[in-house]
């Protein structure tokens, strides 16, 4: 072979080299070729669907394809750097070392499709970085996609990051855009997490999706921006790392859900809502420059006990503010004394921190509201006088102020009720309406409820018929705003006014006088509704109150000097005497939780004396804490509650039957000396001495029925007492 044949012969045979090493040592897509392959294994990826394997493995810059020809799972390792990554449903990667990284760093970097997996797989710090400079896409299509078991998913690119598509993303861990990241969530799926932290400066996420974040969201840095427009959902707390001026920003005109506390660590936050906003806990560390707004359209629910130190815009047009919490809430001023629309949806007890003013609907569907001295206005001038709904609860401790325009308003409109009620939480609605001529102008009227329940004789005209009783708790109807004229009817109600034979025997009185005209009555005995008619303005300005025409079955509570209970053994037995002249039966109630009530029945009690002012119930055998309370149902109120324990072991002796109408025993655990029985009043009645003995049969055959009180004077010295009943059954 001569020289120029060898020299071509050589050219060719390096060029097949070289293309034999271009073939097989690419790997730029990377196909994932095996069924269970491990990353850094060049058998696991091929340049070509279902092509031969390469001599590489994926590096920084190549694009990763798991799943596309069949079912596969890569297990990772290593940190890995690439480019970009897409996942089929039949594709999953799994990790299956500790502190191994994944970063991705080029535009359309993440892609899963149709139930693909990213699996931590219980590993030590298993995360994912998605890195660079320019805008990144992570695309879920299809349902099931999940990212789970991660430690974090962090996101330094300082271009935007992208959710895309329509499938779901779940997250097992947290969710990290470091500072000056740029999130936006478009896709139409659920994306998830367990946390999302912003550790760093100047990020910010805007989710125009649904984002839910099983437990918390954490700012870290300063100037974090949120912008809701769809759903985003935090499970429990939002908190921040308490830098001075923050500057945090959440604007939401979607669904914000927090279900747990906005933990401020005296940071500075700005929440502007006009939107749905939830937020089922409270307030800590309030103490910064926070300025929260509830801003035209916005509805804002709130169940913090307290709003102390925050400052609160609600009076917007269209917005509506809105306590539903499970226990008492205070009513905080908003920044200029006003909301829009409020609404108290709160069983619990409400207390105004200040002066309030309702521009155009105030709404009441459950619980009191104490005004604590303060005023509550619904309304900010004739013409705009606002709405009131009303469903159940009160208004006590303050004045309600109403505007009424120049207008006529019927009986029993809403429109001319004050949903009062007393510090004791009896209702106490009252109306006042103008059915055939209004006010001109008009101007404000305030009713304010009194707290008195006892009950006063009095003498009184009204028409053919005396007033002969006065309930003294009272209503204040006073006017302003430059109203006149006008002819007026008044209605008063509520629950708690004591013994009512027939509702038409109520009349609705001044303190010693009437005015105006008798009304037709209405309501029942329990809840009556008192009315008058026809009075002029200056003739409602006046204290309002029930009285009776009746002179025996009218306005009575019932009050108690005593409510005992004896133990016998680990038998419990209850005793109480009411201070009424007339009968008067409290209703006993039990409870095993002091929640839930329940009534014993009266034939179940046990009534002795003259008078029938003394009780007795045997309850028996209780099993530990027992709770009891007294009710006045006619009063609406509970009188007084006690509890009773007697499993401890500590009692001496055992009375039985009780009540008894003959022959009582007494077995003691010490010798007994003697035994005397007092009534009521304190005077011995029958007496036994020189007993000595653990037993006694004590015979009472010869007593008049009624309540006595058993002292038993054992050998060594010790005293016990029981209440026994004489019953003639």
């Amino acid at each position: 072979m001569n020289f120029r044949s060898l020299k071509t012969s050589l050219a060719f045979s390096i060029a097949a080299v070289f293309l034999s090493f271009n073939s097989f040592s690419q790997c730029n897509p990377c196909y994932a070729i095996v069924n269970n392959g491990n990353w850094n294994s060049t058998a696991t990826w091929s340049a070509t669907p279902g092509g031969l394997a390469s001599s590489n493995v994926p590096a920084a810059g190549d694009t990763v394809i798991i799943g596309e020809s069949g079912a596969m799972n890569i297990n990772l390792a290593a940190s890995s750097s690439i480019s970009k990554i897409k996942i089929f449903g039949t594709g999953s990667l799994t990790y299956n070392a500790a502190s191994v990284t994944l970063t991705i760093n080029n535009g359309d970097s993440l892609i899963l499709m149709d139930g693909s997996i990213i699996d931590g797989n219980a590993q030590s710090s298993p995360r994912m970085l998605i890195s660079g400079s320019t805008p990144i896409t992570v695309l879920a299509e299809g349902t099931g996609n999940r990212i789970q078991g991660l430690d974090r998913l962090s996101i330094t690119n300082s271009g935007t990051t992208n959710f895309q598509g329509s499938g779901d993303i779940n997250i097992g861990g947290q969710l990290r855009p470091e500072g000056g990241s740029v999130i936006q969530n478009n896709s139409s799926g659920t994306i998830s997490m367990s946390v999302l932290i912003f550790p760093g400066n100047n990020a910010s996420i805007t989710n125009s999706g649904v984002l839910n974040i099983s437990t918390r969201l954490r700012l870290l840095g300063i100037n974090t921006t949120i912008t809701n427009s769809d759903s985003l959902i935090i499970g429990t707390d939002a908190d921040c790392n308490g830098a001075t001026d923050d500057g945090h920003i959440i604007n939401n005109t979607g669904y914000l859900s927090i279900g747990g506390n906005i933990d401020l660590f005296d940071a500075d936050w700005t929440i502007n809502n006009s939107g749905e906003l939830v937020h089922q806990g409270g307030f800590l560390n309030v103490g910064g420059a926070e300025v929260f707004s509830n801003l035209n359209g916005g509805t804002w629910y709130s169940a913090a006990a307290s709003h102390a130190g925050v400052t609160m815009n609600c009076d917007d047009a269209v917005n509506t503010f809105i306590f539903n919490g499970s226990g008492a809430q205070d009513v905080f001023v908003p920044s200029d004394g006003e909301y829009y629309n409020l609404t108290f949806e709160n069983a619990g007890l409400k207390t105004l921190s200040g002066a309030v003013i309702v521009q155009d609907s105030l709404t009441l569907t459950a619980g009191f509201v104490d005004i604590a001295s303060n005023s509550l206005t619904l309304g900010t001038a004739p013409a705009t006088p606002g709405t009131l709904v009303y469903t159940d609860g009160g208004l006590y401790g303050g004045g309600f102020t109403r505007y009424y325009d120049a207008a006529t308003v019927a009986d029993g409109d809403a429109a001319g009720l004050f949903p009062m009620a007393n510090s004791n939480l009896s209702t106490r609605p009252f109306y006042v309406t103008a059915p055939s001529t209004g006010p001109s102008p008009g101007g404000t009227i305030t009713v304010s409820p009194d707290n008195t329940t006892t009950t006063s004789e009095v003498s009184v005209t009204d028409g053919a018929a005396t007033i002969f009783l006065r309930y003294d708790g009272f209503w204040t109807v006073s006017t302003g705003g430059g109203i006149t004229g006008g002819s007026y009817n008044l209605s008063g109600r509520g629950v708690g006014f004591g013994i009512i034979g027939d509702v038409n025997d109520l009349r609705l009185m001044l303190n010693s006088g009437v005015v105006g005209t008798v009304g037709t009555n209405a309501g029942t005995t329990g809840d009556p509704q008192v009315n008058r008619t026809s009075l002029s303005l200056g003739e409602i300005a006046d204290n309002f109150y029930v009285g009776s025409t009746d002179t025996i079955q009218s306005p009575l509570p019932i009050s108690i000097e005593e409510f005992e209970g004896l133990c016998i053994e680990d038998e419990l037995s209850l005793h109480w005497v009411t201070s009424n002249e007339e009968l008067g039966v409290p209703a006993l109630e039990m409870s095993k939780d002091g929640e839930s009530w329940m009534q014993i029945e009266n034939e179940e009690l046990h009534v002795s004396g003259e008078s029938g002012r003394d009780f007795v119930y045997h309850v028996g055998r209780t099993n530990g804490l027992v709770h009891f309370r007294l009710v006045d149902l006619t009063e609406g109120m509970v009188i007084e509650t006690k509890s009773f324990d007697c499993s401890n072991g500590s009692v001496r002796l055992k009375v039985s039957p009780n009540p008894a109408t003959e022959l009582v025993e007494i077995k003691s655990a010490q010798e007994i000396s003697s035994v005397v029985v007092t009534n009521t009043r304190g005077e011995s009645v029958l007496a036994l001495h020189d007993v000595l003995s653990n037993d006694v049969g004590l015979d009472i055959s010869k007593l008049p029925n009624g309540v006595y009180i058993l002292r038993i004077f054992g050998k060594d010295g010790s005293i016990s007492s029981s209440r026994i009943v004489k019953s003639g059954r």
